[in-house]
């Protein structure tokens, strides 16, 4: 057995720069072990230097830069992160470990500028399955904002939406941009002046259409991109009355052509497209046809579009009636929540990024301590309560491990069914989804760790929820919990009264046209504010934003009043880096105290915008 070789073996000259001169000994293979023995005992320079030596011995390997990224991410610099992985992906566009881990950075670091990326490298982490997309796409369309797309937006923003449009469909290279398929076949649009210009384009595309006109094969995979974007955002993009009539009776005429269809030729195949981006391909009379085996393969467009909405809505439809119950739901309030979740179920996802195993026990030592931690057993038991679609309880399930049990529990039989199914399509083996009201929980459970991220303000008593959840969790157990501030959801209130004062009810058509005539009309705050919140762009998000049955909110000093009266000790919010930073200019050594928070929120009221996210304990007893 050798022994590791010193820093003054194979360094010359260094004195403490952040690229070390290797030694002509030293190539590829030893700087990158070294390396990686540097980033093991913690000394972060010393590795990147390493790194940076590796990449430049050999300028086409990725792996380089991808430890590079593995070393900021470690210390906690996520942008820089994001720049390593990135190059790593530019120098190798099927690279996974590095795919991943850029997709993993963006999501938990959605506010950095990342306007220098490359668009063929978004495309690229894009194209891959397996990991979560909303992020990169988020990258992706300010990319698009900001280079091919800017001359029709500035088009369309000087008064003439469809002459923009029509000026972007006849430039193919536009439309055929990998980048923008990716951003619209994978991601959600948030940016009001690319979904303003995208419906032009889907009007011009149908009512061309309905004048015997296309879509031809070079348009269609933009055709199926639109489609899947109308998906993604439960086609909350209101249709005007032409747009309407267009569709109804292209949807008349093509359940016609599908029964008993046993294969779909190119006008079929066109006519599924385009309605595709106004309506689910499941609520298309005769569909299940496309699910079957037909003579002929449909179109690549065609087919990626029944394989991710139609086979999904399908199997989630059948996964209801195995929905198991856990107690009953008695409490009025709770029930009409159920019914709200049952119509729309919530988030729709259709991929997620996943922790190494046991990263969520480190966060927890890192922000409970390891006196806390210490005390709990190998397996632990965790709960999820509401946890809608599944996207966070699954996460849950891999941060902890496959040691821990992780029951997640909801009100809507329909969210559950699609968390069921999706439970099945990642690696994560360690996650129940039952149905249950909190309140009415069996009295002999108990759990180490509770998360209930954006719960109990939907409640009719949220301390009484929020009680009902203390008495389960185990003596020394932790909680985490997600609640509305009233400070950062000020333009959603405007907005909940605007709506209520104009009598709109909480349906699929009222919905599409309150959000249409707010977004017509000259903006006002609430307006502008709101469009900078993800859930202002897909259907169930904007009822769940605007118009939900039941919403209570927060302040810090609330939070401190809430904990008092259940027994539980503050252990801190859950803030972007940034925020942590500017907290403690202003307060120093205070990140414990609520009343400091209460003075910083009313000085900064956009602080938790994402909600107030906080961990609290119970005394071990």
């Amino acid at each position: 057995m050798t022994s590791e070789p010193s820093v003054s073996d194979v360094l010359l000259g260094y004195a403490g720069a952040r690229r070390p001169q290797a030694g002509p000994a030293h190539g590829y293979g030893e700087l990158m072990r070294l390396g990686v023995a540097a980033g093991r005992a913690n000394q972060h320079e010393l590795a990147l230097g390493y790194f940076q030596a590796a990449a430049e011995a050999q300028p086409d390997l990725p792996d380089p830069l991808h430890a590079q990224g593995l070393v900021h991410t470690n210390r906690g610099d996520g942008p820089a992160a994001a720049r390593a992985y990135h190059d790593a992906v530019l120098r190798d566009p099927a690279h996974a470990p590095a795919i991943e881990a850029l997709a993993a950075t963006l999501e938990g670091h959605p506010t950095a500028d990342y306007g220098w990326m490359r668009g063929e490298v978004v495309a690229a982490c894009l194209a891959r399955d397996g990991i979560a997309h909303l992020d990169l796409a988020d990258v992706g369309q300010r990319l698009l904002r900001d280079g091919a797309l800017a001359p029709f937006l500035a088009q369309g923003a000087a008064g003439d939406w469809p002459a923009a449009a029509r000026a972007m469909l006849r430039e193919r290279a536009r439309i055929q941009d990998p980048l923008l398929l990716g951003v619209l076949g994978r991601g959600l649009v948030v940016i009001l002046e690319i979904e303003r210009l995208m419906a032009a384009a889907r009007r011009a595309i149908l009512l061309a259409h309905a004048r015997g006109d296309g879509p031809e094969a070079p348009l269609r995979p933009f055709v199926a991109a639109l489609a899947h974007q109308g998906w993604h955002n439960e086609y909350v993009v209101f249709a005007d009355p032409d747009e309407t009539a267009a569709v109804d009776a292209l949807a008349a005429d093509t359940a016609r052509q599908l029964t008993g269809a046993t294969r779909i030729g190119g006008e079929l195949e066109a006519k599924l497209l385009v309605l595709a981006m106004y309506r689910p391909l499941a609520a298309v009379p005769g569909s299940d046809a496309l699910l079957g085996a037909m003579r002929k393969p449909l179109g690549a467009a065609l087919q990626g579009l029944v394989d991710r909405t139609l086979r999904v809505d399908r199997e989630v439809a059948a996964e209801v009636a195995g929905v198991t119950a856990w107690g009953t739901i008695v409490d009025d309030v709770s029930r009409r929540v159920q019914a709200q979740y049952e119509e729309s179920p919530y988030p729709r996802w259709t991929s997620l990024n996943l922790a190494a195993p046991g990263e969520g026990m480190r966060r927890l030592r890192k922000v409970l301590g390891a006196e806390v931690v210490g005390r709990w057993p190998a397996e632990l038991a965790v709960l999820v309560a509401g946890c809608g679609t599944g996207r966070h309880a699954l996460a849950a399930g891999a941060r902890y491990g496959a040691g821990a049990k992780v029951l997640a529990v909801d009100l809507s039989r329909t969210s559950l069914a699609y968390a069921s199914r999706m439970a099945r399509r990642v690696p994560v083996q360690n996650v129940r989804f039952l149905q249950a009201d909190i309140l009415d929980l069996p009295a002999d459970t108990r759990f180490h760790v509770i998360e209930a991220a954006g719960v109990l303000h939907h409640m009719r008593d949220p301390l009484e929820g929020w009680r009902a959840l203390a008495d389960r969790l185990h003596p020394g157990g932790a909680m985490q919990v997600g609640l509305y501030s009233e400070r950062a959801r000020r333009h959603v209130v405007e907005a909940i009264a605007e709506a209520r004062r104009r009598g709109v009810p909480a349906t699929p058509e009222a919905i599409r046209a309150f959000r249409h005539d707010a977004i017509a009309a000259p903006p006002g705050p609430w307006v502008a504010a709101l469009a900078r919140y993800r859930d202002f762009y897909a259907l169930s998000q904007v009822r769940d934003l605007i118009f939900h049955v039941q919403e209570h909110r927060f302040t810090p000093l609330g939070v401190r009043d809430a904990l008092a009266a259940l027994g539980l000790s503050f252990r801190g919010f859950v803030v972007p880096e940034e925020v942590r930073r500017a907290f403690l200019a202003a307060h120093p050594g205070a990140l414990l105290d609520l009343a400091a928070w209460d003075a910083f929120e009313q000085d900064n009221p956009d602080t938790f915008t994402r909600m107030m996210h906080l961990w609290c304990v119970k005394a071990a007893g």
